[in-house]
């Protein structure tokens, strides 16, 4: 009985902190639907069920998107989504071969490594549709940065419960907007540096490489699977070249009207 009534207290707060987080955040899209897999995920060790994480992910995503159909438009959303599903189909194999490399010692590295590789794979088309530009030096940047925006993290929503009951616990948040002005500064830094960018125009037709990306992971077992694998890539490729050409096309038609709309005026 003690045990049940400790399991249902910690659900509890697990619920509280989740509801106050995206209370905090506004119920952004991505938040919505990492609280939403968080829920399966706790739902389906509850009950003594496999956790299956692109099961949790493709469930959470249909169910936002049925809600809020708009939502496929938000950039965040979609960078969320790619990020997950690129850490779900790659992390496992690529953290296994940086500790083959490393040794098991490294397993926390390995582990950091593959998953700040796998973000930057998901959200590669979104980035180039959206911004037209890359970065090669976040993932380096990512292992600097985030386990200390992971520990402001939680030290910020600590102290934001805690400003409640103690309120002098505010004067802390006073010390650590000097840290995100740190941080901040540390970006300009790595945006100054040379080759900081690298300018990739994507269209739509860059949104195929997310099955790409499916077909290359272990969850597809065939033969000759790199055969596939290259055919998808040159597909996406032509498409690219094919919708580029379009719409440089159309904007030289649009030139021509417009020239001729002045001359005529």
């Amino acid at each position: 009985m003690f045990i049940v009534r400790v399991n249902i207290t910690l659900k509890n707060v697990d619920n509280s902190i989740l509801l106050g987080y995206n209370l905090l955040v506004g119920f952004s899209f991505s938040i919505v639907r990492a609280s939403i897999m968080f829920v399966i995920a706790y739902l389906s060790k509850m009950s003594a069920r496999e956790n299956d994480r692109l099961n949790n992910l493709m469930l959470s995503s249909t169910i936002i998107t049925c809600i809020f159909p708009l939502s496929i438009f938000d950039v965040g959303f979609l960078m969320s989504i790619g990020c997950m599903l690129s850490i779900v189909l790659f992390s496992d194999d690529i953290t296994r071969g940086f500790i083959k490399i490393f040794g098991k010692r490294s397993e926390k590295l390995s582990s950091s490594i593959s998953v700040s590789i796998c973000a930057q794979i998901g959200v590669f088309p979104v980035i180039t549709y959206y911004f037209s530009a890359i970065s090669p030096y976040s993932v380096i940047c990512n292992l600097i940065l985030l386990p200390v925006l992971n520990a402001l993290f939680v030290l910020v929503l600590t102290i934001g419960m805690l400003l409640l009951i103690l309120p002098f616990t505010g004067y802390i948040l006073y010390g650590v907007k000097y840290i995100f002005k740190a941080i901040d500064l540390f970006n300009v830094i790595v945006e100054q540096l040379p080759g900081s960018q690298i300018i990739l125009y994507g269209s739509t037709f860059i949104f195929l490489l997310c099955p790409v990306y499916f077909l290359m992971s272990r969850y597809v077992i065939m033969p000759k699977k790199w055969i596939a694998v290259i055919m998808s890539c040159i597909i996406c490729f032509c498409c690219k070249r094919t919708d580029t050409q379009m719409n440089t096309k159309a904007t030289r038609r649009r030139m021509i009207s417009c020239y001729a709309q002045i001359t005529n005026d």
